[in-house]
């Protein structure tokens, strides 16, 4: 068998490859060289040594562990997966955890805190509410109400644990209920509470109650009650004495939202200001001016305010109920309206007002009412009404005016009830402008019967009592 002959050119390529390795051998052994003696690299495994992030590549070595020689990778891929983190949320965990490279939303924000609140507040003094996140550990603090008190038991509690004050440094108490428990007489009401506790002078907020009437006498009595709140969910305030002998009540407010009522420098009026309802009967104000914009003023809506020494009633006023100035101890002067729609005085209108000296009674006014200036022991000077309406003067109308030396009844008046002006003991002078007036019993004047023997008999004219009978001046 003949064997085939290897083309020339065949072994001429076989050489140069030998050579060429031979020649890169040279190379690589030639930077491991120890001596004459080559050697081939032993790589050791990479090491990274700069890490890869989500935005650049990273670098990695690797050493020959038989000459240390160091190779060096510097195209470690971007890890898309690699983020640094700005830890945003460990302090407050309704914000985003950011990569701090590329931005990317780690972590995405709570809606809101899960806070868990503490307070130094008391039901008699504000404090500070401090929360913590249950979740993050962010705290925050802020000022804290006072704590409210819920029903007259718990306020019941709360005033017997505290001491005794005065009205100049009343503790104030948040009253959220939603019944007041009828009148201050009625056991287990506000008011009744308030009176059990009358050594204890407190302020009433009541802003964040929501009961809609205020029961008559709700808070009468209540004598350590220094100023109070009505709530917006009022719409009634039951009768006229619901504030009666608070003898510490400076200021009535009411919510602004209201509805019904409102009050102005402590004054309650209802929403239109155009009836007064109630002055505190604690107010220290020597003068007060009714509002213009009033046309009727309550009854009682002054009792027992001893402080007011002078009144200005404007002429919008077309009514004062009964005993809206009951003892008004301190008041001298009064200015009644005067206007045509003035007709009435009321019962115990002015009773007991033992300052006054001296009041002019419109010719508007066709009634003076029962006991309207009953003792008012300094009115010494009366003028009344000279108008064909005016027909009687009431029973004890001027009972026990002690001061007043003479009075003219005027055409007009065709009855003086019992009463009228018995115990007033100084009154020596009367007129009478017609003859057939009807004194209607012997106590209508300090001995009456004497005065009742020679008129209407003796006709018009003035009637005089030098001691203790009536006669007529010539």
């Amino acid at each position: 068998m003949k064997s085939k002959s290897v083309p020339r050119y065949t072994g001429l390529f076989i050489t140069l490859i030998a050579v060429m390795a031979i020649g890169f051998a040279g190379l690589s052994l030639a930077a491991c060289n120890d001596g004459n003696q080559p050697c081939i690299h032993t790589w050791g495994a990479w090491s990274v040594t700069v890490d890869p992030t989500c935005i650049a590549t990273g670098t990695g070595t690797r050493t020959c562990t038989s000459c240390g020689v160091t190779d060096t990778n510097t195209t470690i891929p971007i890890n898309p997966d690699s983020h640094t983190s700005n830890n945003a949320k460990a302090n407050d965990c309704t914000l985003q955890n950011l990569c701090t490279e590329c931005g990317t939303e780690l972590t995405p924000a709570n809606t809101a805190h899960d806070m868990e609140w503490t307070t130094t507040a008391t039901y008699i003094s504000e404090g500070e509410e401090t929360g913590t996140c249950q979740l993050c550990g962010h705290t925050e603090t802020k000022p804290s109400p006072r704590l409210p008190v819920t029903s007259s038991a718990m306020l019941q509690t709360v005033l017997s644990g505290l001491d005794p004050n005065t009205a100049s440094t009343p503790y104030t108490i948040l009253l959220n209920v939603s019944d007041l428990g009828g009148s201050s007489s009625s056991n287990g009401s506000i008011g009744n509470t308030l009176q059990n506790n009358n050594t204890k002078f407190v302020n009433l907020d009541m802003s964040g109650s929501t009961f809609t009437t205020i029961e008559q006498l709700a808070f009468s009595y209540c004598t350590s009650l220094t100023s109070i709140t009505i709530p917006d969910s009022v719409t009634a305030i039951m009768g006229t004495n619901n504030f009666d002998y608070c003898t510490s009540l400076t200021m009535i407010n009411v919510a602004f939202d209201n509805v019904n009522y409102s009050s102005e420098n402590g004054v309650l009026y209802n929403k239109a200001k155009t009836t007064l309802i109630k002055y505190p009967q604690g107010k220290i104000d020597t003068t007060f001016t009714i509002p213009d914009s009033v046309t009727t003023i309550e009854g009682w809506a002054f009792s027992g305010c001893t402080s007011l020494a002078s009144v200005t009633i404007p002429d919008s006023v077309t009514t004062i109920g009964t005993g809206a100035f009951y003892v008004c101890t301190s008041l001298a002067s009064v200015t009644l309206p005067n206007n045509s729609s003035f007709t009435t005085i009321g019962d115990n209108a002015f009773y007991g007002c033992t300052s006054l000296t001296s009041v002019t009674i419109p010719d508007s006014v066709t009634s003076i009412r029962m006991s309207a200036f009953d003792r008012c022991t300094s009115l010494a000077n009366v003028t009344l009404p000279n108008n064909s309406s005016f027909t009687t003067i009431g029973s004890q109308a001027f009972y026990g005016c002690t001061s007043l030396i003479s009075v003219t009844i005027p055409a007009g008046v065709t009855t003086i009830e019992g009463w009228a002006f018995l115990g007033c003991t100084s009154l020596r002078t009367v007129t009478f402008d017609r003859s057939d007036t009807i004194i209607s019993e012997d106590t209508s004047f300090p001995n009456g019967a004497s005065l009742r023997a020679i008129y209407p008999s003796q006709g018009a004219g003035t009637y005089v009592r030098p001691s203790t009978t009536w006669s007529k001046q010539d």
